[in-house]
């Protein structure tokens, strides 16, 4: 099957700003980019006698794109992850075109002939769902046109979708893991059979995005899930690591979750002043705070959690090692459940416990 026809994930430039993190366009060429009539065994060149093929020389760039952008575990992991998949994308449609005699070009015109076109009502639909992040850019009437060039350009995800229900597939590749100390102020039960490890920054706007998310999959899974809080202020936050130390501190007089939720409610509020003002709105003791806000342990606390975050690969806020499973960003909880459940499916199916 021709790599024109195979699906990939389309995104559309009024909703690109959904997912995200803190952190310090396809250039692929087309199929057919290279000539035809140069074949694999041309010589491209020769050093003391010893030919270099083309080949050779593509094998070696090859080699070199894959340790470029594959230089750590993780990215490796998803690298190999989303070539799986679109790999078995390109096998179920040759599959399916190959039972139903066409061609997979065809089948996947056909299916999307099915959808039809770009209703009006579709587009108004997409609209209201997206309106918080769209309207900044335009009503619907100004939009339109860009919504139903995305709308029509996801036809064959749909298309693909629909497939990929119905064919039996399974994926044995395994996520690397990042196994991460888990001290710090925590939710859940510690000996809960999923422990997600965050590292935030409260200065970071994905960071506070996160937290209904993470709230959501806490309800989502009760008694499940454990929610570690570790530290990552990034150096261009002025005012996150005195926020991560002023945190510390309440969390020293057992208020480190009230303390925390009043600095993400309040992120442009982050001042030397507001730290010591939201000390007092919790009663807590201000000396004993202030004193700890200069303490030598409360920055070796916050040096601490920088070092193993900056060890697990984590250079980026929020980042989240589920089980030892990194993820990174204010992605949906769905995104989360996926992990969860496939986490809750391999310990079931080792005889851990995972309820």
């Amino acid at each position: 099957m021709s790599k024109s026809i195979s699906v990939r994930l389309v995104v559309a430039t009024a909703i690109a700003a959904i997912v995200g993190s803190c952190s310090a366009g396809d250039t692929s060429a087309p199929d057919g980019a290279r000539s035809a009539d140069v074949a694999g065994d041309a010589v491209v060149g020769e050093v003391a006698g010893e030919s270099i093929t083309l080949s050779q020389l593509d094998d070696w760039i090859r080699d070199d794109l894959l340790e470029q952008q594959a230089d750590t575990p993780k990215k490796l992991y998803e690298l190999r992850s989303a070539a799986i998949n679109r790999l078995i994308d390109e096998k179920i449609v040759e599959v399916t075109a190959r039972q139903r005699g066409i061609d997979p070009q065809a089948l996947i015109e056909s299916e999307v002939a099915i959808i039809g076109p770009v209703a009006d009502e579709e587009i108004a639909a997409f609209y209201e769902e997206n309106k918080a992040r769209l309207q900044r850019r335009g009503d619907l009437e100004t939009l339109r046109p860009q919504i139903r060039e995305f709308l029509e350009s996801e036809r064959p995800n749909r298309v693909m979708a629909k497939l990929r229900e119905s064919a039996t597939v399974r994926v044995d590749l395994e996520p690397p893991r990042i196994m991460v100390a888990t001290a710090g102020p925590s939710r859940g039960p510690v000996d809960a059979p999923i422990t997600i490890v965050e590292f935030s920054d409260y200065e970071c706007p994905f960071c506070g995005r996160a937290e209904p998310i993470l709230e959501e999959v806490l309800n989502r899974y009760p008694g499940k899930v454990r929610l570690v809080y570790r530290h990552l202020p990034l150096t261009f936050h002025k005012n996150a690591r005195p926020a991560a130390a002023a945190s510390i501190c309440a969390e020293d007089q057992d208020k480190f979750w009230e303390y925390h939720s009043l600095l993400f409610s309040n992120q442009r509020q982050l001042g030397s002043e507001q730290l010591t003002n939201y000390a007092t709105q919790l009663d807590l003791d201000v000396d004993a705070f202030n004193a700890c806000m200069t303490a030598a342990a409360t920055d070796a606390r916050i040096d601490a959690d920088l070092a193993e975050a900056r060890d697990a690969g984590a250079s980026g806020t929020p980042a989240f090692f589920i089980n030892g499973i990194p993820l990174s960003g204010a992605l949906p909880a769905d995104e989360f459940a996926k992990v969860i459940d496939a986490e809750l499916a391999r310990l079931e199916a080792s005889g851990s416990p995972a309820s």
